[in-house]
């Protein structure tokens, strides 16, 4: 998403959300309070009636569920195969704009907290925990990814920082070089992690438009297009080929970069699809991906060829985000609900 997007009246979010009456279930495994009144992190808290608003990034997670953020409501949602969902609020009050969301190595979902620069942790159950992030660099948490090393890799305004499953972070940054990097990040097919950058801070200073290779022990390099063709880019995903790929979303193009940094784009014709946001592999061996403007899913073979999909009801948000799910289809998020295409190209849309 791009930042500018990113500045809400939260103060009215919190008016309304104070005004409203929000009827709640509490399963609570065993009552208390932390130090500083916050309830325990044991304390679970599920929606009675599931609040699921302006849905962001998306992530298939353990037992078949897909699991998404809700920018709108602070909430972390879970949805079945069959289209129930079920929406967390923190009872601690620590998740305030949750975007990047992802499966972790310990079978947990792990989250960012965009606005108070905090990596979240929720269980399959729903019991959700935060940490801190510290560091000179921290600021605009965005994207999360599970590591290759075992560890949860993430993304910031001006550097990558990785986290382990029991909570302690790490920054990386480059020595002279102001990266500035977006929401998205993946693990590669080589062992290391990828991301995107695109300057969104300044675009006449720091890294413009270039792909970021992060090894497991915080090495840094980054890669430009030589021929000029990577403008603004946004999600990443490893693909069955053993390439990298990604959105290129001023431009309409999808990029493939191999492991050694070599880049190609494809690009998309406009009239089927536009903005090009988030991007997946696929359970077919192609690689999915959002045009938000367009409200069209697409689809890349490793090949190049681009193929478009479509419902006239399907709205996209924002963020757009897709994930391949176990149970074979493509899930993506619209404002009010995670609705579901086959690779065929058959869409589900469940009840909001």
């Amino acid at each position: 998403m791009p930042r500018g997007m990113k500045t809400r009246l939260r103060a009215w979010v919190a008016a309304l959300a104070v005004a409203a009456v929000v009827v709640a279930t509490a399963d609570r495994v065993s009552a208390g309070v932390t130090d500083g009144g916050y309830p325990r992190g044991d304390v679970i808290v599920t929606d009675a009636e599931p609040e699921v608003d302006d849905v962001s990034h998306v992530a298939a997670g353990p037992n078949d569920t897909i699991w998404f953020t809700c920018l709108d409501g602070d909430r972390i949602g879970r949805v079945s195969a069959s289209g129930d969902v079920t929406t967390f609020r923190d009872p601690a009050h620590r998740v305030h704009y949750p975007l990047g969301i992802t499966t972790g190595s310990d079978g947990n979902v792990w989250f960012v907290s965009f606005d108070n620069d905090r990596i979240g942790r929720i269980t399959p159950a729903g019991q959700i925990t935060t940490f801190p992030v510290h560091g000179h660099h921290v600021s605009l948490l965005g994207g999360i990814a599970s590591g290759p090393d075992g560890n949860l890799w993430f993304t910031m305004r001006d550097a990558v920082g990785r986290i382990t499953p029991t909570g302690g972070t790490t920054v990386f940054t480059r020595p002279g070089l102001d990266i500035d990097v977006s929401d998205a990040i993946a693990a590669g097919p080589d062992g290391n992690v990828w991301f995107t950058s695109y300057a969104w801070r300044d675009r006449h200073h720091g890294a413009r438009n270039q792909i970021g290779r992060v090894t497991p022990i915080g090495r840094i390099t980054m890669f430009s297009d030589r021929a000029g063709e990577v403008r603004y880019p946004g999600g990443i995903t490893a693909g069955a080929d053993g390439n990298v790929w990604f959105t290129s979303r001023d431009n309409n193009r999808i990029g493939r970069i191999t492991p050694s940094g070599s880049i190609t784009t494809f690009r998309v014709p406009p009239d089927d699809l536009r903005w090009l946001e988030a991007i997946t592999a696929g359970p077919d061996g192609n690689l999915w991906f959002t045009g938000t403007a367009s409200s069209q899913i697409g689809r890349i073979t490793p090949a190049g060829k681009i193929s478009a999909f479509s419902q006239l009801s399907v709205e996209l948000s924002n963020d757009s985000g897709i994930a391949a799910g176990a149970d074979g289809n493509l899930w993506f998020a619209e404002y009010y609900r995670i609705s579901r295409m086959t690779p065929s190209g058959v869409f589900t849309r469940f009840p909001r």
